[in-house]
């Protein structure tokens, strides 16, 4: 089994060769990676280092933390699991949770607000009611007498304007 280990504290211009000499003293090391800007090409700050094994891996932290490169003192210790899924690492392992986690939940569907009473109305949804305007209706198309719109689903994202529009429609016709 392999165990990364994270190097931080490095200057800029430091290059993955020096970095690779510094450690390949102290023992066999599998792989060395510079984090690098990608614009600029020059050193994040940190790199991580690849042992075969947890005594190796403790071997360096002990051996390379605190140690003073480039009048620097780096900071060595193991590595944290990854949390970006990459194609070229394994999974990170997942955490032990004692308690379940919830998670958020995405409403699916519209949700309806009541619509209210008439025997009571409310100043201000008669307000609101009285400031929306309908839909502009499309004037190309023939309106027919015999058509009817009653045989159609409306359109849901503007069906309670024309629902209030309907009402208004019949209020006026059974006034005058």
């Amino acid at each position: 089994m392999t165990v990364r280990i994270y190097v931080g504290n490095l200057p800029e211009d430091v290059d993955k060769q020096e970095l690779d000499a510094l450690f390949r003293e102290a023992q066999e090391i599998q792989s060395l990676k510079l984090i690098t800007n990608r614009k600029t090409n020059k050193c994040r700050g940190f790199g991580f280092i690849t042992v075969k094994t947890e005594a190796e891996a403790d071997s360096l932290v002990s051996r390379f933390n605190g140690q003073t490169f480039r009048e620097q003192a780096l900071k060595v210790e193991k590595a944290l699991p990854r949390t970006k899924d990459t194609k070229d690492t394994p999974e990170p392992e997942a955490p032990a949770v004692s308690e379940p986690v919830a998670k958020p939940v995405k409403a699916t569907t519209p949700v309806e607000r009541p619509t209210p009473r008439r025997d009571a109305p409310n100043r201000n949804s008669q307000r609101q009611q009285n400031r929306r305007k309908p839909p502009a209706q499309p004037t190309s198309v023939p309106v027919s007498a015999s058509h009817s719109y009653e045989a159609t689903e409306p359109d849901p994202r503007w069906a309670d304007a024309l629902r209030q529009l309907k009402e208004r429609l019949s209020m006026q016709t059974t006034g005058s």
